[in-house]
């Protein structure tokens, strides 16, 4: 939540075009099940800086219960205890902030996590289609190939390969991890592969489209 209340987008519509006071007086009978209440509430705390101050003797910081109350309310599964996955929990607010703005669209702050994907499928006849799509997430594969520490990678296996051999651990200092640029990992997505199964009404069967 830190991290999506640091965009302009939700910083403008819940805290620098709000205040707590005008955001009481319009909210209905019960505030507490009232998410764009919540949400208001959430960035005044993150965002007003009256709450970043050293924590005092036994008080670590104030747990946004109302919030999750609300959001758990229209997904069940986070009100459950295990641990959630960031990505589903972010597609599901993101979903819940558009039903909530979806009187006044332009206010919506969701929209500056939405773009555009195009697809363009050729097949063997020349023939070109295009299939375009709206997203919020861009799963991107990681090519380890590009790794720019491969010496290190390759030292860190022969340590883990002789760790074991001596039935000793690896220290969590002693891991090393491979650094993929981003750059690598969008070119990666950019490049032209192969549909196989792919149903041709050029050709009226299936072939392998690129």
């Amino acid at each position: 939540m830190q991290v999506i209340f640091s965009t302009r987008s939700f910083c403008s519509r819940y805290y620098k075009n709000q205040s707590l006071k005008m955001a009481f007086d319009m909210a209905p009978a019960d505030p507490t099940v009232d998410l764009n209440m919540q949400l208001i509430k959430l960035a005044y705390g993150l965002l007003s800086g009256k709450y970043s101050v050293p924590a005092v003797q036994k008080q670590e910081g104030i747990r946004p219960k109302m919030f999750n109350a609300v959001i758990e309310a229209s997904y069940p599964k986070f009100s459950t205890m295990p641990q959630q996955d960031a990505l589903e929990f972010f597609l599901h607010f993101i979903d819940q902030v558009e039903r909530i703005n979806a009187g006044c669209p332009e206010e919506d702050p969701a929209r500056s996590f939405k773009f555009g994907i195009e697809e363009r499928l050729q097949c063997p006849s020349g023939k070109v289609a295009y299939n375009k799509r709206n997203d919020y997430i861009l799963s991107l594969n990681i090519p380890l190939e590009k790794a720019t520490n491969k010496k290190e990678l390759e030292e860190f296996q022969k340590l883990k390969v002789q760790r074991e051999t001596e039935g000793k651990e690896i220290s969590s200092d002693e891991i090393v991890r491979p650094r993929v640029p981003l750059s690598a990992c969008l070119d990666s997505f950019s490049q032209p592969e192969e549909v196989q199964g792919f149903y041709s009404t050029a050709l009226k069967a299936r072939t392998t489209a690129i």
